[in-house]
């Protein structure tokens, strides 16, 4: 049986070892959104990390398709800490809706880097990106299916309706980053889809 002295180094080297993996992570969100796919190289996130090897890199991640999920991942656990508190807050379906909009949009106004590096990835390689896909529209599905048990919302087709929305504001990361007003697209968001979706009474 181990000791509590060794328990505590085994607490300590997975502590050390996941700060490393999320130091490599963020250093290579900043180098793919400066630079671009094909110039994200070990060599380049050393250099922006301050790493004195790339074998830093190798030791946690066997090749750059496997670097590449762990900043999907990244980015997603940095998008649901950013939007859960205000999503937390809102209460019954619509202004649930209101907050997932609004939530998102001002996740991607205030990461850029986080939106841009994920374009690139999914722009040159295939990842768990179906996966997570559809994990995001099945929250919207769920959203959507129990507003319309309460009433709030009209009878439509959820799937349709949550493909529509997440497509919108995936579509509209690019003008964002690009100088869009976030507090004008959220609020067209919420008016169309507010309209699209809410009960007549």
């Amino acid at each position: 049986m181990a000791s509590w002295g060794d328990m505590q180094t085994s607490g300590t080297r997975r502590e050390a070892t996941e700060a490393r993996k999320a130091q490599i992570a963020s250093a290579t969100i900043a180098v793919l959104a400066e630079r671009g796919y094909a110039e994200t190289t070990f060599e380049a996130i050393c250099e922006h990390a301050g790493l004195s090897s790339k074998r830093l890199i190798s030791y946690h991640f066997s090749n750059k398709e496997q670097l590449f999920e762990a900043v999907v991942s990244q980015v997603i656990t940095d998008a649901a800490a950013f939007m859960r508190p205000t999503l937390q807050a809102a209460s019954g379906a619509g202004a649930q809706l209101e907050a997932f909009i609004r939530a998102n949009i001002a996740f991607i106004a205030a990461h850029p880097e986080h939106v841009r590096a994920v374009q690139q990835i999914a722009h040159n390689q295939a990842l768990a990106s179906d996966h997570d896909r559809d994990a995001a529209i099945a929250r919207l599905v769920a959203l959507f299916t129990d507003g319309q048990r309460t009433g709030a919302f009209r009878a439509f087709d959820s799937v349709l309706m949550s493909t529509a929305l997440r497509a919108s504001i995936d579509a509209m990361a690019d003008r964002i980053v690009e100088g869009l007003d976030p507090d004008h697209c959220a609020n067209e968001l919420v008016e169309i889809f507010g309209r699209a979706t809410r009960a007549e009474f």
